[in-house]
């Protein structure tokens, strides 16, 4: 048993537990459960069941918990979570942008090597670097070197896994820059480092004052350019992760716009190429086909005579076979022409 849920006095009450929920009714909340009545429609939430919007208890009844970014959303809760960017430096596409990231790295990597030195410090902007830290960076960017330029062959042939080793080298290398910065101001060398002991005797509080100050405004301005490129590093892995998937959605689109045949078309199947086909008798073609036939030529001959046809008849006259013929009119052979006269 548990405690009922709804009003006072006769009604329905529902008890939450993680199994389904009956209605009975009772009296004064918590009495003895009557008679059992049809179950109610129920909505599950996790392990809890809890009745839909509009009946009676469900206004008094608490929010389900959110497990998951999808029970967040079904119970109401907004979620948080960093979103890729798809632009570099608002102006370049991801791939531009790693591009162009792998090769500044690549640079400053190769500097710090060459002007490392284990014996003198180094004075930059200002600021003197000691022997360990120079071999601390050096190493840092030695290391760094194969990654960039594996990070840049694999941006061009969308390997998102050779980019995402990019993006956590970076984020290896704020976590070192962030650690000196904190280290040169509270070890307090940041005055020391920056501002020459001749100007310290003129008034330290003053003059360090200022320089902390400044220190603390540089190494925030170029934590913020280096979160960023490590931010468009790791939105180019996140868009080559989803580049199968996408191609997937666009091959799938395009097959969907094919429309496949419902059926054979009526008729005669449509041939590929011009073919040679029967011809039927007249008499054996359908009505509305021996119409349209052209009419039959007349009776008799409709070609010249052969060869074979024009011997015969040259025989047939006592013509001997292969003699020259002349086209020109000449009068029988055997005429006496003295005896005929002229007309």
């Amino acid at each position: 048993r548990g405690p009922a849920w709804g009003g006072s006095g006769p009604g329905v009450g529902l008890r939450r537990h993680a199994g389904p929920v009956r209605a009975g009714t009772h009296a004064g909340g918590g009495g003895r459960q009557g008679s059992p009545q049809p179950t109610w429609p129920k909505l599950r939430a996790g392990s809890e069941w809890y009745p839909p919007p509009g009946w009676p208890g469900a206004a008094a009844l608490p929010a389900p918990s959110a497990k998951g970014a999808h029970n967040a959303v079904a119970a109401g809760v907004p979620s948080m979570k960093l979103r890729p960017t798809k632009t570099a430096f608002g102006c370049f596409s991801l791939l531009v942008g790693v591009q162009v990231i792998c090769v500044a790295s690549l640079v400053t990597s190769i500097l710090l090597v060459a002007v490392c030195s284990s014996t003198t410090p180094m004075r930059v902007m200002g600021v003197t670097v000691t022997p360990g830290w120079q071999v601390l960076a050096a190493s840092w960017a030695w290391v760094g070197i194969p990654i960039v330029i594996v990070a840049g062959v694999g941006a061009v042939y969308r390997v998102a896994a050779n980019v995402m080793i990019l993006c956590n080298y970076l984020v290896g290398s704020f976590c070192l820059e962030a650690a000196g910065c904190a280290w040169l101001l509270m070890s307090g060398n940041a005055c020391s480092a920056v501002v020459a002991p001749e100007i310290q005797r003129m008034g330290a509080g003053f003059v360090c004052g200022f320089t902390n100050t400044a220190v603390v405004m540089w190494a925030l301005i170029l934590g913020l350019c280096h979160l960023y490129v490590t931010w468009v590093v790791w939105s180019a892995a996140q868009e080559l992760q989803l580049l199968p998937q996408l191609q997937l959605i666009q091959y799938g689109a395009a097959l969907e716009s094919v429309q496949a045949p419902k059926g054979p078309p009526s008729g005669f199947y449509p041939l590929p190429n011009p073919r040679a086909e029967p011809v039927l008798a007249p008499d054996q073609l359908p009505l509305d086909l021996r119409r349209e036939q052209p009419a039959e030529p007349p009776p008799g001959r409709a070609m010249p005579p052969t060869s074979g046809e024009v011997r015969e008849s040259q025989l047939q006259r006592g013509q001997p076979v292969g003699e020259p013929q002349s086209f020109i009119p000449s009068p029988p052979s055997g005429v006496d022409f003295a005896s005929s006269r002229a007309f």
